[in-house]
């Protein structure tokens, strides 16, 4: 790849992965970057598409236990702000464009698209409820909404809310440093999980492109 592209370590990694077969689709998230991630596919002689944020599927296993107002405001606000960011998808296959496009309408989950296991993508839902449920926690106990039409009007004002970090986010970035998902606890405590097989696959990948080293010392920082 062109040393003038410059790219993430594991973006990067994703594209080559995509050009060897080891991955079907790769998608660009940093607006910042469109440019680079078409030229790389161009150079690669890949696929790509510039598109909007998918729709978000979220609360597909379980509602959080809040208003349902209140739920929907929450998933309009991150639709709209979906509206404003760009992506790049980058792959081989010509067939693949309609899977894109059913993710891009919401029909099809993204972390399924992009080849994360299932039980990866279900955690990272059951995140997306727990956040929510956190936030109307927040809006009521800390700033003091009393009632539900208040609590949506301090939402839709966009406070500073300062929640937890995922305590599996940096576990997952060290245990798993080649892959580009956040790992489930069940992924994370067997070693003969899916997280770990494609771990190695990209690994493998990675020790081909020879940036193998420069991800386990990014990785150090976290």
């Amino acid at each position: 790849m062109s040393g003038h592209i410059v790219l993430d370590l594991n973006d990067k990694l994703g594209i080559i992965a995509v050009l060897l077969g080891g991955k079907e689709v790769f998608v660009g998230f940093d607006d910042e970057f469109l440019q680079s991630y078409t030229k790389a596919a161009h150079v690669l002689r890949l696929r790509s598409a510039i598109t909007n944020r998918p729709l978000d599927r979220r609360h597909s296993k379980r509602k959080p236990k809040v208003p349902q107002a209140f739920s929907q405001a929450m998933i309009h606000m991150d639709a709209e702000f979906g509206k404003q960011k760009r992506i790049v998808w980058i792959f081989k296959d010509s067939s693949l464009s309609v899977k894109i496009k059913k993710t891009i309408d919401g029909l099809e989950e993204l972390g399924r698209t992009l080849g994360y296991p299932r039980c990866c993508v279900e955690a990272y839902d059951d995140d997306h409820t727990r956040n929510t449920e956190l936030v109307y926690e927040y809006i009521v106990t800390k700033l003091k909404a009393r009632d539900d039409e208040e609590a949506i009007r301090i939402l839709q004002g966009d406070p500073e809310i300062r929640l937890p970090l995922l305590n599996r986010v940096p576990e997952s970035a060290k245990k798993f440093p080649f892959i580009s998902h956040i790992a489930c606890d069940g992924c994370l405590s067997d070693e003969k999980s899916e997280s770990s097989t494609l771990n190695q696959r990209f690994r493998d990948i990675a020790v081909a492109a020879n940036i193998e080293e420069k991800i386990l010392a990014s990785v150090k920082e976290v």
